[in-house]
C-alpha cells in the first residue's frame, strides 16, 4: 500500500473563482500549465464543454452529471466544489479535474464529484496531456491545486479506470491500489441476433425464451423507454420504491432515503437544452404494471448501466431484469454503439454477457502530515475489502488481509513518498 505525501503551505481563498496567479504555473513535459480553480461549477462550463466535445470522458464526470450532483448532493451536504482547470500559456485546455471538498475525520479531503455513487471516476484530459505528462508532473499539479484550494489535508480517489476510450488516466502514474471492484463490459455487434447466439448456448437461449413465455401468461409483456419527463419521473419513483425494498431485504442502508440524492437523479432524467435526458430509463411491464426498470447513460460510443430495480412479486421467478437487459443491449446494438458497460455488479445475468473485465484502481494522497489520518485507514480498509472479495473462506480472507496490511515480517507495508514542495 502506497500513500503519497505532498507537503505544502495551507492557504485560504474566497470567491467563486480561485484565480491563478503568476506563480500558479507548473512546468510539465507538455509545457507550462496555468491552474485555475472554480468553486462555482457554472463558471467552468465553457471550458468544460469545450474539452468534453473533443475528449470523451466518463459519464459521471460530464458537465451535466456534475452540475446535477453539485446542485443537490454537494451543496446539500455542506461540501464545496473545487473544479481544477489546467491551460497552456496560449489558452489550450489540457484538463478539467472536477473535485469536491468533503470532510473526513474532521479534515478537508478532495474526491471526485459524485464518486461514491459512480461506476467509475476520472477527470477530463486532452489526448496531448494524458499521453505526454509524467508522474512528477501529475504530482506537481495536484500539489499546486491543493495549495490554491487551501486547507486540504488529503485526496482519496476511488474506482478509477486505467484508461478511457484509448486515453490513459494520468492518475495511474501515481502510487495506487487495485479497487475492490472492477468494471464488466460487453463488446457489441451491429447485429444483435449474432451477438446473442455467440454469447449464449442453445440451451441458455431456450431457457430465456421459456421464461418470457411463462411471464406472458401473467399478462401482456411490454418493453420500452420512457419518452417524456413525466414518464421518466414516474419510472424513477418506481425504481426508488423497488430498490428501497431490495435494500431493506438485504439489510443495507438505502442511499435514496436522502431527498437531495433523489433530486439529483430527477434532474438527470429531465430533458436538457439539447432535447435529450442525461439518464435514460427503460422498463418492463406486465399488463401495464412495472416489474423492472433499468437506467443508464448513452455517452459517445458506450452505454453505461447505472440503476436497476426489480419487483418482488409473481414475475420475479421469471427473471424480468434479465429480459430487460436483453432489450437494452439490443437497443445499444441498433444505435451502433461499441460497448455496453455493465458497471461493477457481479449479478449473474450481467456477467453472462460480459467478455471484458476492466480493472479499477484507488489513490490516496496526503498533502500534509494530518492527511495520513485519512489516507491510511481508507486504503487499509479498501485493501481488506479487495482481498475478502477474492477469497473463498473467511479465514483465507483474514490471513490475506493481514499479509497485505502488516507484511510477512510483521512490518506495515504502507510506504510514504515525500515530494518536494512546489
Amino acid at each position: 500500500m502506497s500513500v503519497i505525501c505532498l507537503p505544502g503551505v495551507v492557504q485560504l481563498h474566497d470567491g467563486a473563482l480561485i484565480s491563478a496567479k503568476s506563480d500558479d504555473v507548473v512546468v510539465t513535459a507538455v509545457g507550462p500549465i496555468r491552474l485555475s480553480v472554480f468553486r462555482d461549477i457554472r463558471l467552468a462550463e465553457n471550458a468544460w464543454r469545450m474539452l468534453q466535445s473533443k475528449s470523451t470522458g466518463v459519464p459521471e464526470q460530464s458537465y451535466e452529471w456534475a452540475k446535477a450532483w453539485t446542485r443537490h448532493t454537494t451543496q446539500g451536504s455542506g461540501n464545496n466544489a473545487a473544479i481544477v482547470c489546467g491551460r497552456s500559456q496560449t489558452g489550450e485546455i489540457h484538463f478539467i479535474w472536477p473535485f469536491e471538498v468533503v470532510i473526513q475525520k474532521g479534515l478537508r479531503c478532495l474526491q471526485w464529484i459524485g464518486q461514491s455513487r459512480a461506476n467509475h471516476n476520472m477527470g477530463l484530459n486532452s489526448l496531448k496531456f494524458s499521453r505526454g505528462v509524467s508522474a512528477s508532473d501529475v504530482k506537481a499539479l495536484l500539489s499546486r491545486a491543493a495549495k490554491i484550494i487551501g486547507n486540504v489535508s488529503a485526496a482519496y480517489f476511488i474506482n478509477q479506470p486505467d484508461a478511457w476510450n484509448g486515453k490513459p488516466n494520468p492518475l495511474k502514474l501515481l502510487s495506487h491500489l487495485p479497487s475492490a471492484r472492477q468494471r464488466h463490459m460487453l463488446l457489441l455487434d451491429r447485429d444483435y441476433d449474432t451477438l446473442y447466439r455467440n454469447r449464449f448456448s442453445g440451451k441458455s437461449r431456450n431457457q430465456i425464451a421459456r421464461q418470457a413465455r411463462e411471464m406472458s401468461k401473467l399478462g401482456v409483456v411490454e418493453f420500452g423507454w420512457a419518452q417524456s419527463d413525466a414518464e421518466r419521473y414516474e419510472l424513477l419513483d418506481v425504481c426508488f420504491q423497488q430498490k428501497s425494498l431490495q435494500f431493506a431485504w438485504q439489510g443495507i442502508q438505502n442511499p435514496f432515503d436522502d431527498p437531495e440524492h433523489r433530486a439529483c437523479f430527477y434532474d438527470l432524467v429531465c430533458k436538457g437544452p439539447a432535447g435529450n435526458a442525461v439518464l435514460e430509463t427503460a422498463y418492463l411491464k406486465v399488463d401495464g404494471y412495472v416489474v423492472a426498470t433499468s437506467s443508464g447513460v448513452f455517452h459517445a460510443d458506450i452505454f453505461s448501466l447505472l440503476l436497476t430495480s426489480v419487483e418482488y412479486g409473481p414475475t420475479w421467478k421469471y427473471s424480468p431484469e434479465t429480459l430487460l437487459l436483453h432489450f437494452q443491449i439490443e437497443e445499444a446494438c441498433r444505435r451502433g454503439l461499441d460497448y455496453f458497460d455493465m458497471s461493477a455488479s457481479d449479478a449473474s445475468h450481467k456477467c453472462a454477457w460480459c467478455d471484458i473485465d476492466v480493472p479499477l484502481f484507488d489513490s490516496a494522497i496526503a498533502f500534509d502530515e494530518r492527511g495520513y489520518l485519512i489516507t491510511l485507514p481508507l486504503m487499509a480498509g479498501a485493501a481488506c475489502k479487495r482481498v475478502i472479495g477474492y477469497h473463498r473462506t473467511p479465514w483465507d480472507s483474514v490471513k490475506a488481509a493481514g499479509r497485505l496490511i502488516f507484511g510477512r515480517g510483521g512490518q506495515s507495508c504502507a510506504s510514504s513518498e515525500i515530494l518536494p514542495q512546489v
